[in-house]
């Protein structure tokens, strides 16, 4: 086929939406087991794990599902 088919885009970025997420309920999975274990029997109003979406290769947490009652 010859001719003109659809928009000329200059300059053409892909990949520009690429934006890797993580459900609510798979969260637990990028924790390592000890701290799991560690976290367990921990008091409700002491301290929680902090996980670094980013670090393990995520951008955006979804809310998609329910948090585990026992991580």
């Amino acid at each position: 086929y010859f001719g003109k088919l659809g928009m000329r885009n200059y300059h053409l970025r892909k990949n520009t939406k690429w934006c890797p997420s993580l459900n609510l309920d798979k969260l637990w999975t990028l924790v390592s087991e000890q701290t799991r274990l560690k976290y367990k029997d921990a008091k409700p109003e002491g301290k929680v794990p902090v996980i670094d979406l980013v670090k393990a290769g995520y951008y955006k947490l979804l809310g998609k599902g329910r948090l585990p009652k026992q991580p």
